[in-house]
């Protein structure tokens, strides 16, 4: 997905947000974060279409290279019927 821009959210173990902005990939696709040594993160990427979710590692033997997320399409997750057009009503939030 080159030169996209996804909202990026970083929070380490213990609740900090380390990064809370917009990031725009690069031609490869990939983008560049910066994060501080020896934290436990809660990585959240979220696009138009999809978000992703995972932990990565800041210490010294973890990888500096993460391909593991992947951007899972938003479902809406149907609540009830609307009796007058007979179609859905949809929760506000995204189910993934």
């Amino acid at each position: 997905m080159p030169e996209m821009k996804f909202d990026v959210r970083a929070t380490d173990q213990n609740g900090n947000v380390l990064v809370n902005e917009t990031i725009a990939t690069l031609r490869n696709g990939f983008f560049e974060l910066w994060l501080p040594r020896n934290r436990s993160i809660t990585l959240l990427i979220q696009a138009a279409d999809g978000q992703a979710k995972g932990e990565i590692e800041t210490f010294d033997d973890s990888k500096t290279c993460i391909t593991t997320l992947r951007l899972r399409q938003n479902r809406v997750k149907r609540t009830e019927k609307n009796p007058g057009d007979k179609t859905w009503k949809p929760l506000s939030t995204p189910v993934i």
